[in-house]
């Protein structure tokens, strides 16, 4: 009940209130506590609770709105979420919690308000759990839980109807905590951009394949196969702006092809969510210190903007309900959803893409495109099955393609070799398969050079991939094999799976017709890794084999990769249905969030044992970023968890050093690398002998 400060409602109250303030102020009522007056206490500052209550119900019914959700059951989130904080032991600065508080009142009162609010037994139960977890992700917390809500269990669209609901609050939550109402209004009335507009940024437009592009977008579902430089890139934007959906997701498989892909969707004047785990340093990066844009991070965070530019990481992580998942998955439903270079991912992640894509695919109207370069037929028909996905296979187009005349040569030949192409004036793109070669080779490099690899801090990193347009000579690794529009005169390569080779080869004459001599050198590695000792015996047989057919004609890429397939396919396929069968299972309760390592989950789907480490060179910088922590606000630590992400360096488990690299006594949030050093330049590598 109110205090005396509060007015009673009239005696002739018994209908269902139809406005958030009025629940509230009836729950108030209802309750035997003697709870303060939300019109007078504020909740955030200087606001009181029923004007944040408002200001909730305003945004959180313009987005269930929009995406056919329960605004009912929303609107009672926003009335009800908060009411904890009108204990008189609650008030700003106290420490006090308000969650559960607010849950134990409801709890007391849930018969009354039920029927008042038209509610079943089931959706009280579910309100007040989501009032208990309304700070926090959806696990449960017992079996009491787990019983509450076991009435969801074989109601997956009625499930995921409520968790997004509770996702649309929390969203007006938020906003309406930070002050930020009228730019989520404005970010989710954005209108798309006209098809001339995607016709002004591309480079060359070939009327032919614009016309056979909007064939392709015309499908529901869409499987794409074609060459490298066919311009698969603008399919999956083109047909977001055919259906004109909620929102695009182009997920990529790649930080250097989401940085290129965002800067052409910005020609076209439209604002370019961009979200990965290092996006906040890229983001900061290019704002600099004062500007009244730093908010942006969590716009890109939760999928706000109409287009998003994302990693196939991210999607997984929200469509198998990881941690806050609500406050995401809701923004997938109506879209359009790109899978761009699919060919890159390894078969467990095939699997878990194949069994959401079928879990989601009729309840959330996603419409998916799927384009690879090389396809593999056992991940094209996993992947297309679920979906139902009409196929376009353009590769034929390989046979009338010459772009690429391959040759080997000793590893000793190389660096001559190189070394004559750089005198011709030609760029030269150099890939070898591991960072120690790669290093190796570059340190031996003469002339205008660059190296690019994973073992670079993101800062550094983002800003060597701002040099590559104009670099002649580029050392890198698989970190250059996908989505780099640029083309190079010629390619030296170490031998690696025929997929592989095949995009790197991709980058050199990528708009040409006919090589005019050679401009692929293929070289034997010293060594196996990262790939199988049979995975390279296998390509370097093909290559030897097939390589002279492509003066004829780049028809000879598919039978390289019919070849390829053969190798891998059972492994491949068990992978996959193993994967299909996890995820299945991590599904199957439809609502809670998922108590999963998510670090640990990726690793395993991405078979890459890589961890985050700081170079020892940069520790004291990192623990004077830490100790600034505790006095800071939330947006200081944001942007101080930014700057010491900035730090953090991928190293492989692998790394057969690794233990006496890293220090183990560190109190450091992320491992300390005594080991090895950090260059700019180097990256994080061995001293020369």
């Amino acid at each position: 009940m109110l205090d005396s400060a509060c007015t009673s409602y009239p005696s002739s109250w018994r209908q269902i209130p139809v406005d958030p303030p009025s629940i509230l102020l009836r729950a108030v009522e209802l309750s035997e506590e003697e709870l303060n007056d939300p019109r007078e206490k504020n909740s955030h500052a200087n606001k009181p609770l029923i004007k944040h209550v408002e200001e909730c119900s305003y945004l959180a019914r313009l987005i269930t709105g929009k995406y056919g959700l329960d605004e009912r059951f929303s609107s009672a989130l926003c009335a009800l979420h908060d009411i904890g904080k009108l204990r008189p032991a609650w008030f700003l600065g106290s420490g006090v919690g308000h969650s559960r508080e607010g849950a134990a009142i409801l709890s007391s009162i849930r018969r009354e308000l039920g029927e008042e609010l038209g509610f079943s037994e089931g959706e009280m139960d579910l309100l007040i759990f989501m009032v208990k977890k309304h700070h926090s992700s959806l696990r449960a917390d017992d079996f009491k839980d787990y019983r509450a809500l076991s009435w969801l269990r074989e109601r997956k669209e009625d499930a995921c109807l409520y968790a997004d609901a509770f996702g649309a609050f929390k969203i007006a939550d938020f906003a309406s905590a930070n002050e930020m109402i009228k730019d989520i209004e404005l970010m989710l009335e954005r209108k798309w951009p006209s098809m001339e507009d995607l016709r002004k940024i591309i480079r060359g437009l070939d009327e032919g394949k614009w016309r056979k592009q909007l064939e392709l977008v015309s499908e529901s579902n869409v499987d794409l196969a074609a060459p490298t430089g066919w311009g698969k890139t603008y399919v999956g934007i083109l047909k977001a702006l055919r259906d004109m959906p909620m929102k695009l997701f182009y997920c990529l498989p790649t930080i250097t092809a989401i940085r290129k892909m965002r800067e052409r969707l910005e020609g076209m004047g439209e604002e370019v969510g961009e979200y990965f785990y290092f996006a906040d340093v890229d983001l900061f990066r290019e704002l600099g210190e004062g500007s009244d844009e730093e908010r942006l991070i969590d716009f890109y965070r939760l999928f706000l903007p109409k287009i998003n530019i994302t990693t196939v990481d991210q999607l997984i992580l929200t469509l198998v309900r990881a941690g806050k998942y609500h406050m995401r998955r809701l923004f997938l439903r109506d879209s359009v959803v790109v899978l761009d270079e699919y060919h890159l991912l390894p078969a467990p992640m095939i699997g878990a893409l194949s069994k959401l894509l079928e879990y989601y695919r009729d309840i959330y109207g996603m419409r998916v495109v799927l384009m690879t370069a090389t396809p593999l037929e056992t991940y094209r028909k996993a992947l297309r099955g679920p979906l139902n996905a009409s196929s376009f296979d353009l590769t034929e187009e390989y046979r009338g393609l010459r772009r690429h005349k391959f040759s080997f040569i000793g590893r000793d030949e190389a660096l001559n070799k190189l070394e004559e192409l750089y005198k011709e004036g030609k760029r030269i793109l150099v890939i070898l398969n591991t960072v120690k070669e790669a290093i190796n080779f570059y340190r031996k490099v003469e002339g205008e050079k660059l190296l690019l690899h994973s073992r670079f801090t993101v800062r550094d990193r983002l800003e060597k991939e701002e040099r590559i347009d104009s670099c002649r000579i580029l050392v890198s690794t698989q970190v250059a094999e996908v989505s780099l529009d640029v083309s190079f005169d010629a390619l030296i390569t170490e031998v690696a799976p025929i997929p592989a080779v095949i995009q790197r080869a991709g980058r050199v004459n990528r708009y040409g017709r006919e090589a005019v001599g050679t401009n692929v050198f293929l070289m034997e590695p010293p060594s196996s890794e990262p790939y199988t000792d049979i995975e390279l015996k296998y390509s370097s047989n093909v290559l030897s084999e097939f390589h002279g057919e492509l003066e004829s004609g780049e028809g000879a890429v598919l039978r390289m990769l019919a070849e390829y397939e053969k190798l891998i396919r059972e492994r491949a396929e068990n992978e996959i249905n193993y994967w299909r069968e996890m995820f299945e299972e991590l599904l199957e309760d439809h609502i809670y969030s998922k108590n999963i390592d998510e670090t640990e989950v990726l690793r395993e789907l991405r078979g890459d044992p890589s961890v985050l480490v700081i170079p020892l060179e940069y520790e004291s910088e990192v623990r004077e970023l830490m100790s600034k922590l505790k006095q800071s606000s939330y947006l200081e630590r944001i942007k101080i968890y930014s700057r010491i992400k900035s730090y953090l360096v991928p190293l492989s488990l692998r790394n057969k050093k690794f233990k006496s690299y890293v220090d183990s006594s560190s109190d450091l949030p992320f491992p300390l690398v005594k080991g090895l050093s950090y260059s700019e330049e180097l990256g994080l590598h061995e001293d020369a002998a």
